[in-house]
């Protein structure tokens, strides 16, 4: 299932395109849908290689689940190479790594925990780069934070390292409520994209969906691409104007 379809947009002010905010506004009712009354909060996002926005996808729907007033937690669990505390401007030090090494007597987390852009918005950044990642995130400590943290937060999305070469995406899945697979589209390889989607199903089979990241929207609707959205806007960027795009077509997998 297609969750999101998060268009190209071109500038370094993409917040404030409407084609970008109702993108993510749509992404989030699909996470909504996804979590089975809000059963299932812990959400693991990942991809299948690097430099699909994997991060920015996090950060921007972790946004606007905080402008509704929801709770919500980012734990930047890409110990090799984190992003999320250059994305909100904080710093990384004294992270998630601070705290899975600390002596097993000191269970308070909020210490480590950094305040977002809005009110209800928080992260628990990297922390110092761990010499083995997998050893922390398979850590009963790891497992229990989730608990804990499930009891203060509405939403704790956790940001993953790519899933292809790399067993913390596993480690991280099992552990998760619900996974989801950010694809950047037109140059991801399908092949390799199903064999991920079969991997992470074969740890947990909750993988509710994808995302469709930086869409070209006018390039996919000139050819003869399938469905996927309206996103855009008129000059003057008041009046609404709906229009069909397309995708290509996905491996069909499952």
């Amino acid at each position: 299932a297609v969750l999101g379809v998060i268009p190209k947009v071109e500038g370094a002010d993409k917040l404030a395109h409407r084609a970008f905010q109702e993108a993510y506004q749509s992404l989030r009712t699909s996470v909504i849908f996804s979590s089975k009354n809000r059963q299932r909060r812990v959400v693991l996002f990942t991809s299948t290689g690097p430099q699909e926005g994997k991060s920015s996808t996090v950060a921007n729907l972790a946004r606007t689940l905080a402008a509704t007033g929801e709770a919500v937690l980012i734990v930047d669990c890409d110990l090799r190479r984190p992003t999320q505390h250059a994305l909100h401007g904080v710093e990384r030090d004294q992270g998630l790594t601070n705290y899975l090494a600390a002596p097993v007597e000191r269970t308070d987390w909020t210490p480590y925990v950094k305040q977002g852009a809005h009110p209800t918005l928080h992260l628990l950044s990297c922390g110092p780069v761990p010499p083995s990642p997998p050893e922390l995130l398979g850590s009963e400590r790891f497992s229990e934070l989730l608990v804990s943290l499930r009891e203060e937060y509405d939403w704790i999305l956790l940001d993953s390292p790519p899933a292809t070469s790399l067993t913390d995406a596993s480690l991280l899945a099992a552990v998760a409520d619900m996974v989801v697979l950010v694809v950047h589209h037109n140059k991801t390889d399908r092949d390799v994209t199903a064999r991920t989607l079969q991997r992470l199903r074969e740890v947990n089979p909750a993988v509710v969906g994808a995302v469709l990241n930086n869409v070209d929207l006018d390039r996919a609707y000139n050819k003869d691409y399938y469905y996927a959205g309206y996103y855009y806007t008129d000059e003057e960027g008041d009046k609404r104007v709906k229009k069909r795009s397309r995708v290509e077509p996905q491996a069909k997998v499952g």
